[in-house]
């Protein structure tokens, strides 16, 4: 299903995890800067897990060198 207004969220959940199995929700961002009250919108860090050595160095590496 896809969503894009916070009040959206809470119902999306709720019918998602009364399905019983695997659920998509995808939420539609608003890319205006500010519009999302963070200071990347759009850009979710989500960590590279430690037993991914190779990827992980590279994320490490390539994070160093990030600026917002």
């Amino acid at each position: 299903m896809r969503i894009s207004r916070p009040d959206e969220v809470a119902p999306a959940l709720k019918e998602a995890l009364a399905l019983g199995r695997p659920a998509v929700i995808e939420v539609m961002v608003d890319m205006t800067f500010g519009a999302s009250g963070g200071q990347a919108p759009g850009w979710w860090d989500v960590p590279v897990p430690g037993y991914f050595e190779k990827r992980r160095e590279a994320y490490d590496r390539e994070r160093q060198d990030e600026r917002i």
